[in-house]
């Protein structure tokens, strides 16, 4: 087998959108997607033939949580990737990252996780499966942080075993990385504030 490797594009939509937490959905879905696609990129040799294909006759399952249909998982092994909560984190007073005349400039963490939840017929299955999901994000992680821009990008655990009641026969394996990323912004004032005021009293 040859050394796993990453090779993914960076998403343009970055550069004019920043991250969005459906972007990070697709970026893992297109990751996962990407080291199962080929044999000679997979760890365990337990699951070379577990190969995902741009096709029904994929072996492996990779979907969002949101397009995920039961009844197929217990059939195939599964990657379910879903977004948790996202939270924001204020580093200073008002957002206010730097301040002029007219304009202000505001900035302000996010921080969040995903998990990918691994399932497969057997519960040792499924344990193989998140452990080389679980490794590549160790592996590659410092990588995406640098490429992606974020702020933080860490495997933050790896759950126990459970059985789906969505899927019979099924187990799963939630695995969650964990992220942080700056969402800036501008106000700018196109007039001067309280140019004008009118003060106007009336008499009772």
């Amino acid at each position: 087998m040859t050394t796993p490797q990453m090779d993914l594009p960076q998403y343009s939509s970055i550069c004019s959108l920043g991250w969005r937490p459906l972007l990070l959905t697709g970026f893992l879905l297109e990751w996962m997607r990407h080291h199962f696609s080929d044999a000679g990129q997979i760890e365990d040799s337990d699951l070379t033939n577990t190969l995902w294909k741009a096709d029904a006759t994929t072996n492996l399952l990779v979907e969002s949580v949101t397009r995920w249909k039961p009844e197929l998982t217990e059939k195939r092994p599964a990657i379910i990737v879903k977004r948790n909560d996202i939270q924001n984190e204020r580093q200073v007073i008002d957002d206010r990252a730097m301040g002029a005349i007219g304009d202000v400039m505001y900035a302000t963490w996010l921080k969040g996780s995903h998990t990918l939840f691994c399932i497969a017929k057997e519960g040792a299955e499924a344990e193989k499966l998140a452990t080389e999901v679980y490794r590549e994000l160790i592996e590659f992680g410092p990588v995406v942080r640098q490429m992606m821009q974020l702020h933080k990008f860490v495997l933050q655990g790896i759950g126990a075993v459970i059985r789906l009641q969505e899927a019979k026969e099924s187990f799963a394996v939630p695995v969650t990385v964990a992220y942080a990323f700056q969402e800036t912004w501008a106000i700018k004032h196109s007039a001067p504030m309280f140019k004008k005021i009118d003060l106007k009293f009336f008499q009772p």
